[in-house]
């Protein structure tokens, strides 16, 4: 028997409150540090009580906790690759690293709250860790399938991800364009050449 209409606007409404709760606190948290910043300040922020951020989120760590694992970028990294089907690794990867640095500025206090609670935190270290990992592990995915379909040649690819993700965030950290189109060509430059990276000439 269907839900009562009633029962599924309670949950509807309850689902874009803590929405709601999780976009403020990632604002607030990276904007003030999530040791300075409190619950309060989040709750005031998002126009509730203390009482009811707590009924969705039951401590601080638990609101940063959550904010890193539902607004990484990891749906939208999954989304730009499988949007890559077919299409030359020349073309992608330059063009990927250019579309994740726009996405990065648009969630540029994801990595305040990264910053300031990956050296106070523990567990935030950790999610933060498994996240990037993530990331790495996907991008390197798809290296990998290059080097298979002969578009790359044979590779470190989870060093090859890490080059890709770096430039772009170390960009937003510091406030300056990271050129990642133009490091994004300069890597397929370098990995269309023949030979096996690594390769030294004998001496």
């Amino acid at each position: 028997m269907p839900e009562p209409s009633g029962v599924s606007q309670r949950q509807q409404q309850a689902q874009w409150r803590r929405e709601q709760l999780l976009d403020v606190a990632m604002s607030v948290f990276g904007t003030r540090g999530l040791e300075l910043a409190s619950t309060r300040e989040v709750a005031a922020a998002a126009g509730v009580t203390p009482g009811l951020l707590y009924h969705y989120f039951p401590s601080k760590e638990a609101l940063a906790l959550a904010v890193i694992a539902e607004r990484s970028l990891l749906p939208e990294l999954r989304s730009l690759l499988a949007a890559t089907a077919g299409q030359p690794a020349a073309a992608v990867i330059p063009r990927f690293m250019s579309e994740c640095a726009v996405l990065v500025a648009e969630r540029a206090p994801l990595f305040g709250l990264f910053i300031s609670g990956a050296t106070s935190n523990p567990r935030i270290r950790q999610e933060l860790h498994n996240v990037i990992a993530e990331g790495q592990g996907l991008i390197a995915g798809y290296l990998t399938a290059a080097v298979a379909r002969g578009e790359l040649r044979d590779h470190d690819s989870a060093a090859v991800a890490h080059l890709m993700i770096a430039p772009v965030v170390l960009g937003q950290i510091v406030g300056v364009p990271g050129h990642a189109d133009a490091i994004g060509a300069l890597l397929v430059d370098h990995l269309a050449q023949h030979g096996t990276v690594g390769d030294r000439p004998e001496p």
